[in-house]
């Protein structure tokens, strides 16, 4: 079985670890949010975002079931989490031109919790409202969306598309869960299912609370043929909804081995640097110092590959 990280389960520093299965490892990670649903208060602490709940336990159970593609079961646990807790923001009602536009303290929110700018020494940039937005990406946004404006800001002297405020009231980008993300989680496992009805009641009700109020651009629910077009419709919702919270690359590895076939690509000072399907790059490896000390093993595949 594919080698995963070291599981410590005790406190003993002393322990040497060898390294858990991946298997093992999500055992544990779904281990753990079980005992902390039947362990935590129904109430969302509304003034105390970084304390968790059962609703926040039963998202994060759906999110790690999903990168897991155990459908059924993510679909059941953002049942769960949405039958305690549903409320979603209407983006007509935030007001557009403050800073930030969500407040940390929002309706929506789960649990609060944001990507740290200090995680540059690994990912190598900071991942912060400084950040110039994919166009492509922008400009899947429709005019009536208000998440174009709520989540971006056009530069006033590029032009280009930058990062605005997020979920966490800060500069940071927001890395916590949040009902929006619980919606999606139980539409796409519902279009996986076949119900493609159910789905689709998911994603308007969550598309119709980011739509401009305006006659002359009215919201059209989105429909679908069937539920694999639902599916469609969904994933691309998907990416836009919940861009820049930690999840695309989770979630392109789980597509990809699916057959989506999504390549990466970033062009920079003339080169195009491209990340193709099932590349060992996708995953971090150990540091051959850590592997020394512990005694870890090593990957079984692991190869040299040119950034280039």
């Amino acid at each position: 079985m594919d080698l995963g990280i070291a599981l410590r389960l005790s406190s003993d520093v002393n322990l040497k670890y060898k390294r858990a299965n991946v298997q093992d490892t999500y055992n544990q990670i779904l281990s753990d949010l079980r005992q902390a649903d039947s362990l935590l208060p129904e109430a969302v602490p509304a003034a105390n975002l970084n304390r968790p709940s059962r609703p926040a336990a039963l998202a994060m159970l759906a999110r790690v079931c999903l990168s897991m593609q155990a459908y059924p079961q993510a679909g059941a646990y953002a049942n769960s989490s949405l039958q305690l807790y549903n409320t979603l923001m209407d983006y007509h009602l935030l007001n557009l031109k403050s800073n930030p536009v969500v407040a940390q303290l929002n309706s929506e929110t789960l649990y609060q919790s944001v990507l740290y700018t200090g995680s540059e020494v690994l990912v190598g940039g900071n991942f912060k409202i400084t950040c110039i937005v994919d166009s492509t990406l922008y400009a899947s946004y429709a005019p009536g969306d208000l998440r174009r404006v709520v989540f971006y800001r056009i530069g006033s002297t590029t032009g280009l598309p930058y990062l605005r405020w997020s979920y966490s009231g800060k500069s940071y980008c927001f890395s916590g869960l949040a009902v929006d993300e619980v919606y999606l989680i139980r539409a796409e496992c519902a279009a996986r299912a076949g119900n493609k009805d159910a789905a689709l009641a998911d994603l308007n009700t969550l598309l119709q609370h980011r739509w401009v109020r305006q006659d002359s651009i009215p919201f059209i629910p989105v429909t679908a043929a069937s539920a694999s077009a639902a599916l469609d419709s969904i994933l691309v919702e998907r990416r836009k909804e919940l861009a820049f919270r930690g999840l695309r690359w989770t979630d392109i590895r789980r597509l990809n081995k699916e057959g989506a076939n999504i390549t990466l690509s970033h062009g920079l000072n003339g080169q195009v640097y491209r990340l193709p399907p099932s590349s060992p790059n996708y995953v971090f490896y150990l540091p051959p110092d850590v592997l020394t000390l512990s005694g870890m093993e090593d990957y079984d595949n692991r190869v040299t590959i040119n950034p280039n």
